[in-house]
């Protein structure tokens, strides 16, 4: 939206060396504009100036998945988010989301979820795609049910899935 698009440049007028600020534009663009070649260049930017910037490498890494199918990167990414806040919620989630979709390891995937769910229990994307994990690959409806209702509940009225 326009305001949150002029908030991000106003914190970048201040400091346009905010690492926090450029990844926020970042993903702004990415998720707004659809221009995921900008995003890449503004996340890869925010990481020159802070290479330990975890929200960066975490949405690098989804970057390299999503747009790029480049799974080597992205796990790379991750892990090294992961390396400097192990208990980081979206990064475990996205690698969790990683090893579901892209490598197949089922196991380590439903760890991570486990892991991501421990670390932020009302997250609804890692909810919803651990339960789909838990109904497709294990066979396990009742896990799944539990995880939706958990899911149904945290979602806002309308609301979509982040």
């Amino acid at each position: 939206d326009a305001q949150a698009e002029r908030l991000i440049y106003r914190a970048l007028e201040h400091d346009p060396r905010d690492p926090e600020a450029l990844c926020a534009l970042a993903t702004f663009v990415g998720k707004s504009r659809g221009d995921f070649s900008s995003a890449e260049q503004l996340y890869t930017h925010a990481l020159s100036i802070d290479p330990e910037h975890v929200p960066s490498l975490c949405n690098l890494g989804q970057l390299h998945q999503i747009c790029h199918k480049a799974v080597g990167p992205a796990e790379k990414a991750f892990e090294k988010a992961l390396a400097l806040r192990p208990a980081y919620a979206p990064g475990l989630a996205s690698l969790a989301l990683l090893h579901h979709t892209s490598t197949g390891d089922f196991h380590k995937a439903q760890e991570l979820y486990q892991l991501a769910l421990r670390s932020n229990p009302a997250h609804p994307a890692t909810l919803l795609n651990a339960a789909f994990l838990e109904e497709v690959q294990f066979q396990r409806p009742w896990m799944s049910l539990q995880m939706l209702t958990r899911a149904h509940k945290v979602l806002p009225r309308g609301g979509a899935v982040v």
